[in-house]
């Protein structure tokens, strides 16, 4: 007779979690080579603030209202997103205005600090690469998208941002270390800096032989790692 209430909570977690799913949006109707208006005022002619990619998701729509035959929705983001932070979204002051008919109730967030983030939980490791083979970071969640990085067989402590749904593929946005090498007169250093963009998700696990990310002593605008 114990186990009822044990069925009950496990019930109202997932109920929760449902919900809590719903609150956030994604863009839809955008073709992949194209941008959503983000604007200042519920209008079309309004002043344009910035712009979503088709791939964005993680959108909270505070409220919204109808001008003619179209439904503007006031927007925000989830609270410690650093891809929104990374874009410069946080320095927008004042509402943020998009077309309601490019929204919609989004369950496609994988992975986000925002909500699921547990011990080690966003720290990963490559598998399924051929040691003779190097995995691709990519500018956008797309195949086709511009190389910004590479990745190696037995690369370790990287840090997924986020990770979500586009299209059938499943994609995470990771930061990791890296090195630059600077040359001053005649002599050289290494410089280490951070590469983000976008991976297979395919093509990562959770790295659980590692507490510490690769980017334990950087330092990002906003954020240290």
């Amino acid at each position: 007779m114990q186990r009822y209430p044990t069925i009950l909570a496990v019930l109202l977690l997932s109920v929760s979690f449902s919900l809590a799913g719903d609150r956030y949006y994604r863009v839809v109707g955008v073709a992949s080579d194209d941008t959503l208006s983000v604007r200042s005022a519920p209008s079309a002619s309004a002043k344009k603030l910035t712009e979503l990619m088709p791939y964005d998701t993680g959108i909270v729509i505070d409220s919204c209202t109808k001008r003619g035959r179209t439904t503007w929705c006031s927007i925000d983001f989830l609270s410690d997103d650093y891809m929104f932070f990374e874009r410069g979204f946080s320095a927008i002051l004042g509402k943020k205005w998009v077309n309601r008919r490019y929204l919609k109730a989004s369950r496609d967030i994988l992975y986000s600090d925002a909500f699921s983030y547990t011990t080690n939980h966003n720290i990963f490791r490559v598998r399924g690469v051929a040691s003779d083979d190097q995995l691709n970071v990519r500018s956008a969640p797309y195949t086709h998208a511009k190389k910004v990085g590479v990745l190696y067989p037995d690369d370790v402590g990287i840090i997924a941002r986020k990770c979500q749904k586009v299209g059938r593929s499943r994609w995470c946005y990771v930061a990791y270390d890296s090195q630059m090498r600077w040359s001053m007169g005649v002599g050289s250093m290494q410089i280490p800096y951070a590469i983000l963009g976008w991976v297979n998700m395919r093509y990562l696990t959770p790295d659980t032989t590692h507490t510490k990310s690769r980017l334990s002593g950087m330092t990002f605008a906003g954020e240290v790692y």
